[in-house]
């Protein structure tokens, strides 16, 4: 398929594209599956699909840094934003096994990815968090504010910091 094609359908939702029948052998989605409405989206695959398309849901957990940090990031998530997440972060949390999943289950191990992160990649990390841009809306506060100088104090003064992500993936293939 041409890039400009792809490009055409991009602006197009998930559960309804332009691409035509049996278009596909791959299709994946990276932590975004939560957002979809599921079902309508399950038949698109199947309409795009060529047979035997491997259809992989990935997505990452919390960072995991320090437990000091961790400590001031989950209660943040929990305790102070935890009321913005949609019903459907619940899935994410649960490393998407609660999901239905319509396919040929094929089994892949979690892991993880391990980047040197700086004090400003996980502020700008926590930032995009979607329950985050919800309470700064509803509160008029700036986003960070409860958590930004906390996080600096755990953090230290160390300029890179090794940190991990935790991976999961549900696999499966259309018969």
């Amino acid at each position: 398929m041409e890039l400009q094609t792809v490009k055409d359908n991009f602006s197009k939702r998930a559960e309804k594209t332009n691409f035509k029948i049996l278009s596909f052998d791959l299709i994946t989605v990276v932590q975004a599956v939560n957002w979809f409405c599921l079902f309508a989206f399950f038949e698109e695959i199947k309409r795009v699909s060529k047979p035997e398309t491997i259809v992989a849901f990935s997505g990452y957990n919390l960072v995991k840094i320090s437990q000091e940090v961790e400590n001031v990031i989950n209660h943040f998530y929990h305790n102070i934003i935890g009321q913005y997440w949609s019903a459907e972060r619940k899935l994410v949390d649960e490393s998407y096994q609660s999901l239905f999943f319509p396919f040929n289950e094929i089994f892949v191990p979690s892991f993880k990815i391990k980047p040197d992160c700086s004090l400003n990649k996980i502020l700008v990390y926590i930032l995009s968090w979607s329950a985050v841009a919800k309470y700064s809306k509803i509160n008029g506060r700036r986003r960070l504010h409860l958590i930004e100088k906390v996080l600096i104090a755990a953090f230290g003064n160390i300029p890179l910091k090794p940190v991990s992500f935790n991976i999961f993936v549900r696999l499966g293939k259309i018969n």
